[in-house]
């Protein structure tokens, strides 16, 4: 049951006697519950609530009410005033006519490195502060320094919402009757910001070409799309993050200067840069040719434009049709996307996994 509560803590004000000129007026000497005698000082002092406690938010300043005189008006009368009301936040036991004093200074707790923050957003280069809102990172500093350290690769931790959002793509992609496999790490791939300068003019090319946002698509109709291809060496194993030089090394050579159509050699759909949507299409491209036990794959940004689809083998193609920016293969139950643009492509993540 609610009670009912007198908000200024001490007795109901009296009836005004203004209209009442017959009544004596209250010397200074009579105790006056309310309103309080006028100050003698020229200066008012404030009035303030008392806040409640709020822990972990720094608490504001309280609100300060100065009243004004009334002009002309008898010295009792300048302090006359309703009751005020509770500022919300403020508990009703409240002390009128003192001093502010200072409020108790509220530091709020550091950060939790990323070992103790389950759960959380944690910026992939600091591992400290939380992520700005659509990035990986707390803010352009941490972005900035990340990627002008490219060539590599940074580990996205597997409790990462974007550990999840990569391993659910690989999986659902994987088509076929069998045991799925188990993605073990997630790296973001970092390209050095002029190659990505130039992958993001090609789309906006694309883009103005096409207007593929008004048909609800994605800019350039940029997709994700997968890539297998021959390592080498143990990047992606624990603790191995720098690609090596070895020319025969496909997946590190990507890494370090992102797609090359020169070095690719013609397919069944032309000489191009071949992607997929299904994950297991590009498992058969994956090779180890080291002592690692995990296969690695590429997660890719593609700018597909137009597409040209067919199902007839043509090996001898260099670029698409006429009117096309790239050709969509169906065949055999298979999926493969080719460009022919090397700026139409840049690796995105890179997935170490066993089949």
């Amino acid at each position: 049951m609610h009670q009912n509560l007198h908000l200024s803590g001490g007795p109901a004000p009296p009836q005004s006697n203004v209209n009442q000129p017959n009544q004596p007026i209250p010397q200074a000497s009579q105790p006056v519950p309310y309103p309080p005698a006028a100050p003698t000082s020229s200066v008012r002092q404030s009035m303030i609530f008392a806040p409640m406690p709020n822990q972990g938010v720094p608490m504001q300043q309280p609100s300060v009410f100065q009243p004004q005189p009334v002009q002309n008006a008898p010295v009792y009368m300048q302090m006359q005033m309703p009751p005020p009301a509770v500022a919300p936040g403020y508990a009703p036991g409240v002390t009128f006519f003192q001093q502010p004093q200072p409020l108790p200074l509220v530091v709020p707790a550091p950060a939790l490195p990323l070992s103790q923050a389950p759960g959380t957003n944690p910026c992939l280069a600091c591992k400290v502060r939380q992520q700005f809102s659509g990035s990986l990172f707390c803010g352009k500093t941490c972005m900035d320094n990340t990627h002008n350290s490219a060539p590599g690769i940074l580990e996205i931790p597997n409790t990462h919402p974007k550990f999840k959002d990569i391993e659910y793509q690989f999986l659902i992609k994987w088509t076929g009757s069998g045991k799925k496999p188990t993605v073990h790490h997630v790296y973001l791939v970092l390209t050095k910001p002029a190659d990505m300068m130039k992958y993001e003019v090609y789309k906006q090319k694309m883009e103005a070409k096409n207007s593929h946002i008004s048909k609800g698509q994605q800019p350039g109709n940029q997709q994700r799309r997968w890539h297998g291809t021959g390592r080498n060496c143990q990047l992606g194993d624990p603790g191995n993050t720098t690609p090596c030089t070895a020319t025969a090394c496909s997946l590190c050579n990507i890494i370090r200067t992102s797609f090359n159509i020169t070095h690719a050699a013609a397919g069944a759909f032309g000489k191009g840069i071949y992607t997929s949507s299904a994950s297991s299409t590009s498992n058969g491209y994956s090779r180890t040719n080291s002592a690692s036990t995990m296969r690695a794959m590429l997660l890719n940004r593609v700018v597909v434009g137009v597409g040209y689809k067919t199902s007839t083998l043509n090996s001898t193609l260099v670029a698409p049709p006429a009117g096309y920016d790239s050709v969509i293969a169906a065949y055999a139950g298979t999926d493969e996307l080719v460009v022919f643009d090397n700026d139409a492509i840049r690796p995105a993540y890179l997935i170490m996994y066993t089949p």
